[in-house]
């Protein structure tokens, strides 16, 4: 018989920190409902090669039910 592995589920989101300024409290927000950044990215200009929008990647576990 097979030993059965309990494995974590995590959902993804993807957030505009541009968008954000200064004001961090969606940030806050988003932590507190349990969202942990786990990267960033950024994606490009079209016209002119530097970084536009900062992106944060962020995770959640899905709680198991």
């Amino acid at each position: 018989m097979k030993e059965e592995i309990a494995v974590d589920s995590w959902q993804y989101k993807f957030v505009d920190i541009s968008r954000l300024g200064k004001d961090i409290g969606e940030l806050n927000r988003l932590g507190a409902e349990g969202w942990e950044a786990v990267g960033m990215v950024s994606t490009w200009g079209a016209k002119e090669w530097r970084f536009v929008r900062p992106i944060l990647l962020m995770k959640q576990l899905i709680p198991s039910t």
